[in-house]
């Protein structure tokens, strides 16, 4: 397997392993780390799943030969002997290309399903929340009360947020107070009375998330769940970090309060939960319900005055960022050597390396061509995967490979969405690995020098070099000529000053010399030379 999607499989086991770990030590030490503490913590480990972090152990702790788990191409390799052709011969079905050619793998697939889960979990949270803000907007009444707007400004003005603009809204479908918008904040209340220190508790508390930017962690929480959407863990991750942050505002709004204060601000949160519905919106701050537990856990968080010890604070903290930095050095993946008993030489790229490796990076890879694949492609084997390379004829000169043959090849990788090959620069055979007899004519030199039928070149790849034999029909108009031989017809595009004054027919026999121009709509022979025969 690829040990790019390796190292995100075991990362995502570390963190379960950080998480259950870290969950377990809230359980044990309940009774001395405050809510605050708990809700740093959980954050830490939420940046440890959403930051690629560096390999800070040479070799990892434990190591896997990356070699064991590679996957060939959809497309298997055929056990018998491979004849290696000058030409492809012309497939079942012509324009559809090899699986191997198009570069799908199962990775690729598993990718592909990976993504569109991701894409579509993120983009349902977030229509879920852009449906809630047009809900908002539409039924929702702006508070003017010359009761509530004063004690708003003041509890704004003791937090020292006075020059910040948030709206107060009134909603009858919400049933707790909440804080929402990432560009124009508002706090939402519910449509019902309230009493002064009510509303300076619950300002305060909606003011303490906005101070600590929560709505962006909502926002990293949804990106969490929706690149681990496939582990348990990641889902319990987001819940403990919503609960925990509820709780650290409760701590800090009633810092210094007394018990009769804690009682109140308690049978506020009671309330709201009696009446609570379904959350509106994971990008809210809303209260989320998660039991009875969870509510139980709550109330004894805010009725809890006692002072905690601070020594929790710098051991939790250390502890748990060293974990959360070495989890991307827990395992490190080692390529297999390519050839059974022997290593890879200095400077040599295996290509399971090169297939990581960022487009335009110069690389020498040693190994076999195996099947011609068209035009100027090669499939290309060491030992450790496949590659395909492209090979200009002018690289060949007189060199004649088969697939038996040991070669050196240096290029550049070309990498893009759908496939990564390799544009070949040099090539050169192998010292002490000649297979071919003398006189045997035979293997891979380049492109053909011969002619093909029009049946054959519709079949190549873009920029294939082709030459054709058979009679122009007719002029088309714009330097473009319909071409024809026994097997079928095809555009030519042809400057008219090749031609070089002859007078042609549709019944004169011509040689022509190009590439192909394929696109979507049609295909086409860009013409380099063309001779009467």
């Amino acid at each position: 397997m690829d040990p790019i999607i390796l190292s995100y499989f075991m990362k995502s086991l570390v963190m379960t392993i950080i998480i259950l770990v870290v969950s377990i030590f809230n359980v044990l030490f309940a009774k001395v780390l405050t809510a605050k503490l708990r809700y740093t913590i959980w954050l830490i480990v939420l940046l440890g799943l959403l930051i690629p972090l560096p390999l800070l152990v040479s070799n990892g702790l434990i190591t896997i030969p990356a070699g064991n788990f590679m996957v060939l191409p959809l497309e298997t390799r055929s056990a018998a002997p491979l004849v290696a052709p000058v030409q492809p011969s012309v497939p079942d079905r012509p324009g559809i290309l090899s699986a191997q050619a198009a570069g799908i793998t199962p990775i690729i697939i598993c990718l592909l399903v990976w993504g569109m889960v991701a894409t579509a979990i993120f983009a349902w949270h977030i229509r879920q929340y852009i449906c809630f803000l047009r809900t908002v907007r539409r039924w929702g009444m702006r508070i003017q009360d010359e009761y509530i707007l004063p004690i708003f400004r003041a509890v704004q003005t003791e937090m020292g947020l006075s020059h910040r603009k948030i709206n107060l809204i009134s909603c009858s479908f919400v049933t707790s107070s909440m804080l929402t918008g990432f560009v124009r904040p508002a706090i939402l209340l519910p449509d019902k009375q309230y009493e002064s220190d009510e509303l300076e508790f619950i300002f305060k508390h909606e003011l303490i998330h906005y101070k600590r930017c929560d709505l962006i962690i909502k926002l990293l929480t949804v990106a969490a769940i929706s690149i681990y959407w496939f582990n348990p863990a990641v889902y319990w991750l987001c819940g403990a970090i919503q609960a925990d942050g509820e709780a650290s505002c409760d701590e800090e709004v009633l810092l210094d309060s007394g018990k009769e204060n804690r009682h109140f601000y308690a049978e506020i949160i009671i309330g709201m939960i009696s009446e609570m519905s379904a959350t509106p919106s994971i990008l809210t701050t809303s209260f989320l319900y998660r039991g009875k537990f969870a509510i139980k856990k709550r109330l004894n968080s805010i009725m809890d005055a006692a002072l905690k010890p601070r020594w929790p604070v710098a051991f939790s903290l250390t502890t748990v960022m060293a974990l959360t930095v070495l989890s991307g050095s827990v395992f490190a993946f080692t390529v297999s050597p390519p050839h059974s008993g022997s290593s890879m030489r200095e400077g040599i790229t295996t290509v399971a390396e090169a297939l990581h490796l960022r487009d335009g990076t110069y690389i020498t890879l040693e190994g076999r061509i195996e099947q011609f694949l068209g035009g100027e492609a090669y499939s290309f084997s060491d030992g450790t995967g496949t590659i395909t390379l492209e090979i200009d004829r002018g690289i060949w000169g007189n060199l004649r490979v088969s697939e038996h043959d040991i070669i050196e090849i240096t290029g550049e990788i070309e990498r893009d969405f759908r496939s990564i090959e390799v544009e070949v620069n040099s090539i050169r055979k192998v010292p002490g690995n000649d297979y071919y007899p003398a006189g045997i004519e035979t293997g891979f030199s380049g492109p053909r020098t011969s002619a093909i039928t029009v049946a054959e070149a519709l079949t190549l790849h873009d920029d294939a070099p082709v030459i054709l034999q058979g009679t122009i029909l007719r002029f088309l108009g714009n330097a473009r000529y319909m071409f024809s031989d026994e097997t079928g017809t095809i555009v030519l595009e042809m400057d008219r000053s090749m031609l070089d004054n002859q007078w042609l027919n549709e019944h004169d026999l011509m040689e022509i010399s190009g590439e192909i121009e394929r696109s979507i709509r049609r295909i086409e022979v860009e013409v380099k030379n063309i001779r009467k025969l």
